[in-house]
């Protein structure tokens, strides 16, 4: 960010722009983008997506040791060679898509298609994590996982960008965005406290848990207006 800081030009706003810092706020202004319809759902879509990953993310690794059994499928190889293997092909996944938007970019004119397909994509993809300990099919899914992981990706920033409701707060509303990516990191062990230790209900929860939020992210997406 040091590069970033010291060599991007900015061009500073006319005085009249200009606001005393903490001018005029209150929580009540800080909060007020959420009562704009489409920039909570949005949030929502974002939040959503980002616990979805928190889960599936934290503890992919006891889920192929324990759910899996990785050792005992495979004996002689360790659970990290197979969390290294989905990891990997859920990349290639991101980057095909990635490749794809890119080449594409200016003909790509509409973003919830590819947002809503990817939060799907998602959902099948730790759903079927969720109900069978078939090595393949956990390989399919993080295939799956992948593709969705680059359409969510492809469409992320430029979706909250376009539901910000006023470009006077846009510095503060990003930054409320932001805190959808921040707050499913600190979520996602608790709700595993739920769901491992007072409900007892084993790793195959998580991923259950984290379909259930990719599916309520495409219900978010696909019901946001400002954005085709």
């Amino acid at each position: 960010t040091v590069p970033f800081a010291l060599l991007a030009r900015e061009d500073p706003p006319p005085s009249a722009q200009v606001r005393p810092v903490f001018s005029g706020f209150s929580l009540a202004s800080l909060l007020r983008p959420f009562a704009t319809r489409d920039f909570s759902l949005a949030w929502s879509y974002r939040f959503l997506v980002v616990t979805g990953y928190s889960l599936v993310a934290f503890y992919l690794l006891f889920y192929i040791a324990d759910a899996i059994g990785f050792a005992r499928l495979f004996p002689g190889r360790t659970a990290e060679a197979g969390h290294s293997l989905v990891t990997a092909i859920a990349v290639v996944g991101v980057v095909a898509v990635s490749a794809v938007v890119a080449v594409n970019g200016s003909r790509v004119t509409r973003r919830k298609p590819l947002g809503v397909t990817g939060a799907v994509l998602l959902t099948i993809a730790a759903a079927v994590m969720a109900a069978t300990p078939d090595w393949t099919l956990v390989l399919i899914a993080f295939a799956l996982y992948g593709l969705g992981q680059g359409c969510y990706g492809a469409v992320d920033i430029a979706l909250m960008t376009d539901v910000l409701p006023s470009a006077q707060d846009r510095g503060k509303d990003l930054g409320l965005i932001n805190l959808a990516v921040t707050l499913p990191q600190a979520i996602a062990p608790l709700i595993a406290l739920v769901l491992l230790e007072r409900l007892d209900l084993g790793l195959r929860s998580l991923f259950v848990a984290a379909a259930l939020c990719f599916l309520g992210a495409a219900l978010a997406v696909a019901a946001i207006r400002r954005v085709r």
